[in-house]
């Protein structure tokens, strides 16, 4: 909402079908920025993966004119 000057994050679950379609969508494309964290601790590695889409597709930017930016995270926990 960028005529009310704010800038929102809403985070996505998978109950929200129609939102999460949008989103596997978007990610189908290459992202600008994928960062790869690793972490080890106790016998475990945990691995968290953040990309950053600046490049909405037309697909949803159509749906979603407002979206400048989607984030997707990703955590894994390997023992």
């Amino acid at each position: 909402m960028t005529g009310a000057g704010g800038a929102y994050l809403v985070p996505l679950k998978n109950n929200v079908k129609d939102l999460k379609e949008w989103a596997v969508l978007a990610f189908s494309y290459p992202v600008q920025n994928g960062v790869v964290d690793v972490e080890h601790r106790s016998g475990e590695v945990w691995e968290r993966r953040t990309d950053v889409l600046t490049d909405i597709p037309e697909a949803i930017s159509q749906a979603l004119p407002e979206v400048k930016t989607l984030i997707h995270r990703e955590h894994r926990v390997t023992r």
